[in-house]
């Protein structure tokens, strides 16, 4: 197709997508469309589909799996010959930014789901190649850039490691890598401390598969060079173990995370009374000790370790440390129901938070106070804490965290029948929220202050403020918890005498419920693990554990509710074979019950 005829062709599309289209230009064969949209810089995803869809009815353009578009070669030549230069290079920086995204992106899906990652990564490799090419060669690589570069080529390799079809791209990555670690030198305290913080980055991000990978090849390559290989080797080393320990801690395996905390513990003992260093490495390593031992609910040796990790940062003069010990060895005190110690200790860590200025973690310690002397009983106390908690929050703008403690005191006031209290704090969270454009915990707010308004019997404000909890939360999906609203407004028809609006709106509870577990919402709450107990003994024929639990759920204080003994039995039923259970029929059972119920009911063997 000629030039001529390109042009007479784009003519015919939209002012947008005209105007927009030129932007393209510095594409290498095409691109996915969360790339595109940032690179023409549309309003929206949407919007650049919509533009899209204008190029594929032109025949220019072919869509591809996972939204992405293949330029006809024409039109990008096209592009770049009518593209302006003054905007070329914004619209360079644009793409790189792209670029950079989506291999951080594609190499998360390798561990997540490998078969996108291949396909899409197969469409964008002349994007990411040149994306590399350019900043892996000179002037761009540079020593102060080389080891982050090295690590985004290191993701593409692993990428590209299952792709049989793409030998010279493989050789390049090879050769761009040997130049990036020419100008990091020979292994040293430089190269552990750059290859350090892209362990520490990995686990920020959260990339916890990336992460393990990253600590895996740095603990390797410390072994390896050995303890004496340079001043600070063997510290190096340590801390090498304290971050793997950290990533298997942050995955779920701090049995195994011990292990390497203790080889950590080792090598720096013997170091800690003369190397401020290792000491401060020390405390970091009983630390994580601390945490992993509380996790595994070890709690007598996790005091001991936390009381350790005290001594030891009191002595190298690190209060911070000492305070952050002395607030988890207080949960564990907690937890050992020593209440009264576990008070001293939160108080001796509000101190010294409060005299170093530490006001985030005094916010924190105060938090931790109110839900001790909630456990205790005491709600009076309990909001006395959440009251300094808020005093400080203010002081800091910290909008979400106003909201969040305004939530909680409403939460205790209902708990104390103080109903006028819960409504007002409610209150002020919804005006928060609205005044910040926080439409998320608006409606959030707005579900709370509707049942508070429920239980005082203003039925004209409940539904009012429902209604708004429901408009507000749409834009949000699953996050809004849509299920708790319709609950709510059940619970309201049913106060007033509507059971038919009672019954469509608990049923609408439960399939908005049901939808969010389909779609791999999670339920942490016990009705929820219960279910996936049941399931596992069922799949397994060993069932006498869990129904050892179940019958001493049915005995706890805590159960005796009709609801809850409804769901127990339920339980029951279905571990001794029943099936097709009448559930939805069931208007003793709490909503999310029945859910959880169906759901598990649709996954056991018949």
């Amino acid at each position: 197709m000629s030039n001529s005829s390109i042009s007479s062709v784009l003519q015919s599309l939209s002012d947008t997508t005209q105007q927009a289209l030129p932007t393209l230009a510095v594409l290498q064969q095409g691109g996915n469309l969360v790339v595109i949209s940032h690179v023409a810089r549309c309003e929206s995803v949407e919007a650049a589909k919509v533009m899209m869809d204008e190029l594929i009815a032109t025949g220019l353009v072919e869509e591809k799996e996972y939204t992405y578009y293949r330029f006809n070669p024409e039109l990008l030549d096209h592009l770049k010959e009518t593209f302006q230069p003054e905007l070329r290079q914004v619209s360079h920086q644009h793409w790189l930014a792209a670029m950079d995204q989506l291999l951080g992106f594609l190499y998360q899906q390798h561990f997540e789901d490998t078969d996108m990652a291949q396909k899409l990564g197969g469409y964008e490799r002349e994007n990411l190649m040149a994306y590399l090419s350019e900043l892996s060669t000179a002037p761009n690589l540079v020593t102060d850039n080389a080891n982050a570069v090295l690590e985004l080529l290191r993701r593409m390799d692993t990428l590209l490691e299952n792709q049989e079809e793409c030998p010279e791209e493989k050789a390049k990555i090879q050769q761009w890598m040997a130049s990036a670690e020419a100008l990091l030198g020979d292994w040293g305290a430089l190269y552990f401390d750059q290859e350090r913080q892209n362990v520490e980055s990995l686990i920020a991000q959260g990339s916890m598969l990336p992460a393990s990978r990253a600590a895996q090849a740095l603990l390797q390559q410390c072994h390896q060079a050995g303890a004496q290989a340079y001043e600070g080797a063997d510290k190096d080393l340590a801390f090498a173990n304290i971050l793997m320990a950290r990533v298997l801690k942050l995955a779920g395996s701090g049995e195994q995370a011990l292990d390497y905390l203790q080889e950590a513990q080792t090598i720096l003992e013997p170091k800690v009374n003369s190397d401020p260093v290792a000491g401060a490495y020390m405390v970091a390593s009983l630390m994580e000790q601390g945490e992993c031992l509380l996790a595994q609910q070890q709690l007598v040796p996790a005091e001991v370790i936390y009381s350790k990790a005290i001594e030891l940062a009191e002595s190298l003069g690190d209060m911070r440390s000492a305070g952050i010990a002395q607030a988890q060895r207080a949960s564990v005190y907690t937890l050992l129901k020593r209440s009264a110690d576990a008070l001293q200790g939160y108080q001796d860590a509000l101190k010294i938070f409060q005299q170093a200025n530490e006001d985030v973690l005094v916010v924190n310690v105060w938090h931790q106070i109110a839900m001790l002397h909630r456990v205790n009983g005491d709600e009076d106390k309990a909001s006395e804490a959440l009251l300094s908690a808020l005093a400080l929050l203010k002081a800091q703008n910290n909008t979400v965290g106003v909201i969040s403690t305004l939530l909680e005191l409403g939460g205790f006031s209902e708990q104390a029948e103080a109903l006028d209290k819960a409504a007002d704090y409610y209150q002020q969270a919804m005006q928060c929220a609205q005044e910040s454009g926080d439409g998320y915990r608006q409606a959030a707010a707005a579900n709370l202050l509707a049942d508070t308004y429920r239980k005082q019997g203003e039925i004209k404000q409940a539904l009012k403020t429902l209604e708004l909890a429901g408009s507000l939360g749409q834009q949000y999906g699953h996050a809004a918890e849509p299920w708790k609203t319709w609950n709510i407004l059940g619970d309201l028809y049913a106060d007033n005498g509507n059971p038919e609006g009672a019954a469509k709106a608990r049923q609408q509870a439960i399939e908005t419920y049901v939808s969010y577990r389909i779609d791999g919402g999670q339920n942490s709450e016990g009705d929820g693990q219960l279910c996936a107990m049941v399931l596992q003994a069922v799949q397994t024929g060993k069932d006498d554990d869990v129904r050892k639990l179940i019958a001493q759920l049915g005995e706890n204080e805590a159960w005796q509710g009709e609801d809850y003994q409804a769901f127990l039995d339920a339980l029951v039923q279905l571990l001794d074979g029943q099936r097709q259970l009448p559930l939805l029929e069931n208007e003793v059972l709490y909503y999310r019950h029945v859910a959880e119920l169906m759901l598990l009911q649709d996954y056991l063997p018949d």
